[in-house]
């Protein structure tokens, strides 16, 4: 039996209930959710989906309900989520298929396809200010709702009009919550979302709070006021420059009114603090309902794009200007451009081939992993090569961002036997991860000979912070717990690590090994047994005034987190 149909005549975006970015271990069979029968649904077309999974339109056959249906891999963290949220403005989650290998989470269908398409089509250019604000207050109670009254406080991290949906009486609900995490005491993100409407924090993957929703409010709120892309035209590590570095924001044309512009800048803070929380949100959005003379400005406003959309395309080309004026500086980029030209010459070596046509792998579809995995195995022949498993990975629909959060258990699932192929795709992956997360984060500009000798020398203190997340069960046999290390210190800190280990003296436990944060044990281990013991090793190098690297390691068991090893 085929998995999951391959829809015809599918509209690619329209008809989007459901989504997901982040991959996480599997629930129990005892979850709290209602799981449906792989033979109760009917498949229909594809309609589209996240960057981890295919959606389709279908009929959940015994209830009569026209669904949307997303293949997983795994019944990942959305269901999780998803099963505990009920509100309005927020996708209904209906259960779950569980039945292997036909994973899949199963929600409402909203037939207006998602807020992107809406901005994109023709209808969109009727839109006055009452539309407009319906649309930004629902956005904003169903954001509230997460952040404030969900039973779980919940950081959707990727809010974006594509995973915002339009339904039939013209409703908008929030979805997509595979990039979404329950807040604890634990705030390191990895790197997910997409980087036009990424806050600054999320970029650089430091630590976040619940108003990075609020910086991807104002750019879905931008969007609506003037039905363009944000940043059309530039890739995204440009925009994450930009943003970053540069703390350039969206235009906003001189003809908008000043209140949606006092609103947008709020949200674009730079300080994570200084933004307003969603209920300040609403307040402001109620008293603009309440002022006489907004809708006049706004709607004249919109019917005169003409005149100020040259002026978000002026800023556009003087953004793209900037970038190239500073690509053509070899000496500050020297250090990615030289990796950039090892990968390209590794290549050239190992393929005829084309080359890929970006290296934002952030970016890259089926087809582009398909590609890279030839240009890596396609020289080893024979049935037990590793050339194989590029089909595999396509059958598998593995992107470029999912391709960055495959694991060894995702690999063994697709149906890779072999550790020793499961190590070696590993490794590959380890180091095209470092690559691009490199490139994200730019690397840093070549110094002078004088200023390399003045700081030939540096001393760093680590501080390292242990703690652990807990599940209460009815008793010590049923609870849940993991380990976590966290650094304590600037985002140069973290780059002295070079590996964190988790050791336990139980049997049914193997020794987790972690070479990136975040340092927390992948999987909840069950139950506290008699004389129960964690230790954990934190390998780090330090180099020496002479450019020499060396291994220090540090061991013991956190049993006194207060008292970080001396580094």
């Amino acid at each position: 039996m085929e998995a999951f149909p391959a829809g015809k005549d599918s509209k690619p975006n329209e008809g989007l209930g459901v989504g997901a970015e982040c991959h996480y271990e599997m629930l129990s069979p005892s979850a709290s959710f209602v799981q449906i029968k792989f033979d109760d649904i009917l498949f229909h077309e594809n309609c589209g989906g996240g960057s981890f999974g295919s959606v389709y339109r279908a009929r959940w056959i015994s209830q009569d309900k026209e669904v949307a249906v997303k293949k997983l891999l795994k019944i990942e963290n959305e269901a999780e989520i998803l099963s505990v949220l009920s509100h309005r403005n927020i996708i209904q989650f209906y259960g779950a298929v569980v039945e292997a290998p036909n994973y899949g989470i199963v929600t409402e269908y909203a037939s207006g396809g998602s807020l992107y398409d809406y901005l994109s089509s023709a209808e969109s250019e009727r839109m006055d200010m009452g539309q407009i604000m319906t649309w930004a207050a629902e956005i904003a109670r169903g954001m509230h709702y997460l952040h404030s009254e969900a039973p779980v406080k919940v950081i959707h991290r990727d809010l974006k009009s594509r995973n915002v949906v339009v339904t039939a009486d013209k409703v908008l609900k929030i979805c997509d919550f595979g990039a979404s995490k329950f807040l604890t005491h634990t705030t390191h993100m990895s790197l997910v979302g997409t980087f036009p409407w990424m806050a600054p924090e999320v970029i650089q993957s430091l630590p976040v709070s619940e108003t990075c929703d609020t910086f991807s409010f104002g750019v879905v709120l931008w969007e609506m006021l003037t039905s363009e892309i944000p940043f059309k035209g530039l890739e995204g590590l440009q925009v994450a420059w930009l943003v970053v570095e540069k703390n350039e924001r969206l235009t906003i044309p001189s003809g908008c009114p000043a209140s949606f512009a006092e609103l947008m800048r709020s949200c674009w803070a730079s300080e994570p603090k200084e933004r307003p929380m969603f209920k300040q949100i609403l307040a402001t959005l109620e008293s603009m309902s309440k002022d006489s003379q907004l809708p006049q400005q706004c709607n004249s406003f919109l019917h005169n794009k003409a005149e100020w959309r040259c002026e978000i395309e002026a800023t556009l080309e003087r953004l793209k200007k900037l970038e190239r004026d500073l690509s053509t500086k070899e000496q500050e980029l020297k250090e990615r451009e030289q990796r950039l030209k090892m990968w390209e010459r590794k290549l050239i070596e190992q393929s005829s081939s084309p080359l890929l046509p970006t290296h934002d792998i952030y970016t890259w579809t089926e087809e582009h992993v398909y590609f890279w995995m030839q240009q890596i195995f396609g020289a080893e022949q024979g049935p037990c090569g590793m050339q194989v498993y590029a089909d595999l990975f396509k059958e598998n629909h593995i992107t470029g961002k999912r391709l960055l959060l495959l694991t060894e258990s995702d690999m063994r699932d697709m149906g890779v036997k072999s550790k020793g192929h499961v190590m070696h795709l590993k490794g590959e992956i380890e180091k095209l991860t470092h690559d691009y997360l490199s490139l994200v984060h730019f690397p840093p500009l070549l110094k002078e000979e004088l200023e390399k000798q003045v700081e030939m020398s540096k001393t760093i203190k680590l501080e390292l912070v242990f703690g652990y997340h807990w599940k209460p069960g009815t008793g010590k046999d049923d609870c849940k717990w993991k380990m976590y290390i966290e650094l304590d210190g600037d985002d140069v800190a973290v780059t002295y690590i070079k590996d964190v280990v988790f050791n336990t003296n139980r049997a049914d436990m193997e020794t987790l090994r972690m070479a990136k944060p975040p340092f927390v044990m992948e999987k909840w281990i069950t139950g506290i047994q008699p004389n129960q013991r964690v230790d954990y090793t934190v390998n780090y190098e330090i180099s020496t005034p002479y450019g020499c690297a060396r291994l220090d390691k540090d061991r013991r068991s956190p049993r006194n987190p207060k008292n970080p090893p001396p580094l």
